[in-house]
């Protein structure tokens, strides 16, 4: 009973300071940061081009960024349609020597990062983390960029994340969940330097995290919620930013926003033993 007070008398707290209105909104620099843009995916063909082809149509310098699709495991066309649209290919078969860590997404994303290499990594400020359904706002990139540079490269920044909009009560609550969370979550505490990560839409300092961690290398269910806390747990910051986005697939039925929710709890339960440890 003591934790669930503390919980709501801190979210309340939050509120308050949200219903105020008063946030530190990044304002507009010149494109200078270098993105690293990985896409995990297994047998996405039929909309692996949605984020590839929003992230070739970005209102940002093509020389600052490249996209790769990591098309681990596949056994349909998911690499080919996403070099088609334009992206970079990264497969299985390509790096059958490279030790993986890890389970799920970061495992994915860890060996994506050492087929290229920490020489090649090395060459970007950020790695941005995109899911294979997203829709990306064209501009993205370079509102990354603007908090990046305002506030002196934070560990991470995550941006607004939308639902699609589906069928159904267990679609509708979870949609209503996204919107208090961006207003009435994300935009105070990242004045706290304290946002959440959300698990896709978000950029990861390279030099800050990366080389910290040897990779992508945040071995829960819920790699987004680990790197979050890692981050704070060593002084660092995470920020949010309230006016680009990504949209996001959402759960409409029972069983699958209960196997959805499952896997983020026992995540989070690793997360919690870890780091009260």
């Amino acid at each position: 009973i003591s934790m669930i007070m503390v919980y709501m008398i801190y979210y309340s707290i939050i509120a308050i300071k949200a219903y105020q209105g008063k946030f530190k909104i990044a304002t507009h620099h010149k494109a200078r940061t270098k993105f690293l843009i990985l896409i995990p995916a297994v047998n996405e063909e039929n909309v692996i081009d949605i984020p590839v082809k929003d992230l070739v149509n970005q209102r940002y310098p093509k020389k600052l960024y490249d996209t790769y699709v990591i098309a681990d495991h596949c056994t349909d066309r998911t690499a080919e349609v996403a070099k088609l649209n334009g992206a970079n290919i990264i497969t299985t078969a390509m790096g059958k020597n490279i030790k993986r860590h890890g389970v799920g997404k970061s495992n994915t994303l860890d060996y994506g990062l050492h087929y290229l290499g920490k020489d090649k990594w090395n060459t970007y400020n950020y790695v941005i983390v995109i899911d294979s359904d997203n829709n990306v706002a064209d501009n993205f990139l370079q509102r990354l960029n603007d908090y990046a540079q305002e506030f002196n490269n934070p560990e991470a920044i995550q941006v607004h994340l939308d639902s699609k909009q589906g069928h159904g009560f267990i679609n509708k609550g979870l949609n209503m969940s996204f919107i208090r969370s961006n207003y009435f979550q994300q935009l105070p505490e990242s004045d706290l330097g304290c946002a959440s990560l959300l698990g896709t839409g978000f950029a990861t300092s390279i030099p800050k995290v990366i080389n910290q961690v040897g990779g992508f290398r945040f071995h829960t269910l819920t790699e987004d919620a680990y790197e979050e806390l890692w981050i704070i747990s060593n002084g660092g910051n995470v920020k949010f930013i309230p006016d680009t986005y990504v949209v996001n697939e959402n759960y409409s039925k029972i069983k699958q926003a209960s196997r959805g929710m499952t896997r983020w709890s026992k995540g989070c339960v690793q997360c919690c033993l870890y780091f009260l440890n």
